[in-house]
């Protein structure tokens, strides 16, 4: 065990200053900050490719009475102007987490709904696994914590894909079989090593070229912006987008005409391994994986977990595209400044 531990030390090590390297690209106008597994990673300012086509209906399985429809909400395709920005190479761990928790400035109501994600708290031996299961208002208490706030779902699929837009946070060759798995969950009994994710970092072959980690095989993560389908059909402002400024009540209708599904409360987006999408997909999942422009939607008091961003601008200045983030909401402070 202690030889186990000095290896994983070792390797988030060479992680965290392989990812703070290319952190100091030039492109961002602030330093990084942090370090292991709270390190950060600039991305720089420009358009990438959000979203994708739309996916054609799947062909019937033999003797099915119907084939979902793929939900089509990222489409279409889409140029998209950021300006530069930092996001953390890796998905928030119990052992910072905790570390928030104890300093009194975030809770862990929702966390204690599972055995295993409150047993997480306090083990040591999960320090370095990645948060899951927690709301979206704790999402944004740690991120807050952080000095950070939580990225907007634009920030998210470009670091998982990006300038050019690929398919996967590697890029487009398909997944290989070792990242091809069932969701990993923490389950409601038991801190299982078979239905635990790994530890943040340590899967070598899930990263983004710019140094980003865990953008497909590990945890699904919260994102700040309210869901709307709408949002994936032109509805999106090509330059830092925030997504809706409310939320948005969504419907969904089956192929036979009738409500599919109802939130009449409007739920926040999530982003990553996406491993019930709901509303079919058209898309193989056991074979291709989840791709960077899935979208799914989800009651903000749900879990999830957590990864954090923050704006490249010095403390005091105006956010670049003249919002700020608090809570749950957008609130405008002046005119879009255009950004860098």
């Amino acid at each position: 065990m202690a030889s186990w531990r000095v290896g994983l030390g070792v390797l988030f090590a060479l992680l965290s200053s392989t990812a703070c390297g290319r952190a100091r690209s030039g492109a961002c106008l602030t330093p990084p900050q942090g370090s292991s597994d709270a390190a950060e990673v600039c991305i720089a300012p420009g358009e990438f490719s959000m979203g994708a086509p739309k996916l054609p209906k799947p062909a019937a399985h033999p003797g099915a009475h119907f084939t979902a429809m793929p939900r089509n909400d990222w489409a279409p395709g889409r140029r998209v102007r950021l300006s530069a920005f930092y996001i953390d190479a890796y998905e928030a761990t119990w052992g910072r987490y905790s570390q928030c928790l104890q300093a009194g400035l975030c809770s862990d109501r929702g966390l204690r709904r599972f055995w295993s994600t409150e047993h997480a708290l306090s083990d040591p031996a999960a320090a370095h696994l990645p948060v899951w299961g927690a709301t979206f208002d704790e999402a944004v208490e740690f991120c807050a914590w952080s000095g950070k706030r939580l990225p907007t779902e634009a920030e998210w699929e470009r670091a998982a894909r990006g300038p050019q837009g690929t398919t996967y946070p590697w890029g487009n060759d398909p997944p290989p079989e070792s990242l091809i798995r069932s969701r990993t969950f923490y389950g409601s009994t038991s801190l299982d090593p078979s239905m635990s994710p790994p530890p943040v970092g340590t899967n070598v072959r899930d990263v983004t070229p710019e140094g980003v980690h865990d953008l497909f095989a590990s945890v699904d993560e919260w994102v700040s912006d309210w869901y709307s389908p709408g949002y994936g059909h032109g509805a999106v402002e090509p330059r830092n987008p925030t997504g809706p400024a409310h939320p948005v009540f969504v419907q969904e209708l089956s192929e036979y005409g009738g409500a599919n599904w109802n939130n009449a409360t409007g739920g926040k987006v999530v982003r990553g391994d996406l491993w019930n999408h709901a509303g079919g997909d058209g898309w193989n999942l056991a074979t291709l994986g989840t791709p960077g422009w899935f979208r799914e939607e989800r009651d903000p008091n749900s879990g999830a977990g957590i990864r954090c961003a923050r704006d490249d601008r010095p403390p005091g200045s105006a956010p670049p595209n003249g919002w700020v983030f608090g809570g749950s909401n957008w609130t405008a402070l002046a005119p879009p400044t255009g950004g860098r």
